[in-house]
């Protein structure tokens, strides 16, 4: 029996089987996570904008509707972002059986 030390590097191709999973539900998964990151991120980011956007309307009423619009437009985006998970698991779940 060959026991690794954590310290030794391991080959390429002894790595390559434990990079691309083979199942398909898993690489599902996994790029459900990916998306659901990035938007989560983008969505915090259009909440900073349109924070800005309120704070800086200076009282002018068109500008302050599109703010309140971007910034309801982005909470609901991050609440989707939230229950998508959870969508994702239902889905694979249904896929799966």
């Amino acid at each position: 029996m060959m026991t690794t030390n954590v310290f030794t590097p391991m080959l390429l191709w002894q790595a390559a089987p434990q990079l691309v999973p083979v199942d398909i539900n898993q690489t599902l998964i996994n790029f459900a996570n990916i998306l659901i990151a990035f938007s989560g991120g983008a969505c915090v980011i259009m909440l900073a904008i349109a924070g800005y956007l309120f704070m800086t309307s200076e009282g002018n009423p068109r500008r302050r509707e599109y703010a309140y619009g971007a910034l309801a437009g982005a909470a609901i985006g991050l609440m989707i972002v939230i229950l998508a998970p959870s969508l994702v698991s239902t889905l694979t779940g249904a896929i799966a059986k």
